[in-house]
Parts: C-alpha cells; sequence; structure tokens
C-alpha cells in the first residue's frame, strides 16, 4: 500500500492511503485518488511532475465527473455504498 501526507483541516499530516494516480488527455496536470486509513472516504487531487508534493484539489466540472468515473470504475458497489 501506497501512502501520502496531506495537511487536514487542522493544519496538521494525516497519513492517506493512494487508491490511483492516473493522467486525463489533454491535461497538464498528473491525478491521484486518496483516502484516510480508517474511512471509506475519497479524496481526488492533481499535481504537476512526478512528485507530489503541491496537491491542488481545486478540480473543474469535467475532471471531476472523470475522477469519479475512475474511482468508480476501481471500487465498483462499494463507491455507491460510501455516498
Amino acid at each position: 500500500m501506497d501512502t501520502i501526507y496531506v495537511l487536514n483541516e487542522k493544519n496538521e499530516k494525516e497519513k492517506m492511503e493512494v487508491v490511483s494516480i492516473f493522467d486525463l488527455s489533454n491535461k497538464a496536470y498528473r491525478y491521484i485518488i486518496y483516502k484516510p486509513l480508517d474511512k471509506k472516504e475519497y479524496y481526488v487531487g492533481k499535481f504537476k511532475g512526478n512528485n507530489i508534493t503541491s496537491l491542488d484539489t481545486n478540480l473543474d466540472e469535467l475532471e471531476l465527473e472523470l475522477s469519479n468515473a475512475i474511482l468508480k470504475d476501481l471500487i465498483g458497489e462499494d463507491y455507491d455504498k460510501g455516498k
């Protein structure tokens, strides 16, 4: 299991599980789906380059739509239950 650390709303580092990293056509960014180790909440962010040093969670509507489709393909039924 690959993990990353993100800053939570309390500005504390929180360890997250990497679900998937992928590219979308015609985009300058790479995308990451990640989740807390103890929950079934999923988050999506984007970053440039090969290192996840600065994660941008401000995605446009198309990016969110495509990311949700990828997530649903990856985890199937569990995605609908987690909503």
